[in-house]
């Protein structure tokens, strides 16, 4: 009897893990389906963002950037709804390649080549950086990315609605 009985608790338990299973691959189905059906839902949106940006961007910031001419701060729109402006990224001096960095710079700037012990030669980045600077000449080793000017929307804070 008592085999018997473990047989048929065994079978049980078998049929609950086959259960558990489909629940399983049930719910890892419909978890994808539903991902799938938000990021259809997220290109969506993305794609009405990006018409209204092309139809309204440009014209906006024609706008903005001829009543903003010939103020003295030329950066910022004020409007009910937000600001608008134009901050500009940082314009960015690299030394990519220390070795011909430091061969142009024994070239064009022996003067600030230093000897720090008596195997190494080094040009300090900040003196490549003052010579661009000064003459806009890029070294050779270094890059130098302009800082581009955007289109900024800010919101204004909401008001509260008093009734």
């Amino acid at each position: 009897m008592k085999a018997e009985k473990a047989a048929q608790i065994m079978k049980r338990i078998g049929r609950f893990e086959m259960a558990q299973a489909n629940i399983k691959a049930q719910a890892k189905a419909e978890v994808a389906a539903v991902n799938a059906q938000c990021e259809s839902m997220v290109k969506d949106e993305q794609r009405k963002i990006d018409y209204l940006k092309d139809i309204v961007l440009a014209p906006l910031e024609a706008f903005v950037r001829a009543q903003l001419s010939g103020k003295n701060d030329g950066k910022t729109y004020k409007t009910l709804w937000g600001n608008v402006s134009f901050p500009k990224d940082r314009d960015i001096f690299k030394v990519e390649d220390k070795t011909a960095a430091l061969e142009w710079g024994k070239v064009n700037l022996a003067e600030l080549v230093e000897v720090r012990s008596s195997v190494e030669e080094v040009l300090p980045a900040k003196a490549l950086e003052a010579h661009f600077k000064e003459t806009g000449e890029v070294p050779t080793g270094c890059s130098f990315t302009v800082g581009v000017e955007r289109l900024k929307l800010t919101a204004a804070a909401k008001a509260e609605v008093k009734s």
